[in-house]
């Protein structure tokens, strides 16, 4: 699978160590992933290409270092990590990963901040791990590439089995489709995806 080649190179070639988000990261350790995605699936070497695999690269890096954070949060002890150490890291990783989950205040205040943040958030996804960039990459048209809609994603992450996951995800997409076929309806056809982002993201 496609997604999971780009987790496998990332992983390979993206660092734990010294670096604390996927901006820090070097440049030419992207190009490098990217490179060997594009070998492996024999892709054409293009902005479009590049840009995906960046993407889906960023979101899984983000979403490493979240489980790792987690696997971290249920030991109480240093002894008890290192015991339980995860099978995608090093040992040296794992040790200065600890030390920084455990050490670093700005971490440790963002980390605060999150979880405070997931808490206030009402309209629930049922995406589970997986990136919105990633849903939405596999849900794409497969012979025009083309992705889904913000609304359509919405959609698609939020409902299963036609279901919504709550009511506040309805809410959002009900609110969000009203106006934008309003808009469609003022210029007399479809409006653009990134008009339909803004509107989305204003509801």
């Amino acid at each position: 699978m496609f997604v999971d080649d780009v987790v496998v190179y990332m992983k390979r070639k993206a660092p734990l160590i010294g670096v604390n988000k996927w901006s820090a990261i070097d440049s030419s350790v992207k190009d490098a992933i990217v490179a060997d995605v594009i070998a492996k699936w024999d892709l054409e070497d293009t902005y479009s290409t590049k840009g995906k695999i960046l993407t889906i690269a960023r979101e899984r890096y983000r979403g490493w270092r979240s489980t790792l954070h987690s696997t971290y949060k249920a030991y109480s002890t240093d002894a008890q990590r290192r015991a339980n150490k995860p099978e995608d890291v090093t040992p040296e990783e794992w040790d200065y990963i600890i030390n920084y989950f455990g050490t670093d205040l700005k971490f440790q205040e963002l980390s605060r901040k999150n979880t405070e943040n997931c808490q206030k958030q009402k309209a629930r996804h049922i995406a589970g791990s997986k990136s919105y960039s990633q849903i939405s990459y596999e849900k794409r048209d497969e012979e025009t590439g083309k992705e889904p809609t913000i609304l359509q994603l919405w959609q698609i992450t939020h409902t299963r089995n036609g279901s919504w996951s709550n009511e506040e995800s309805q809410t959002v997409y009900d609110n969000a489709r009203s106006q934008i076929r309003e808009k469609e309806g003022e210029i007399g056809g479809p409006i653009s995806s990134e008009e339909q982002n803004n509107i989305f993201q204003n509801s």
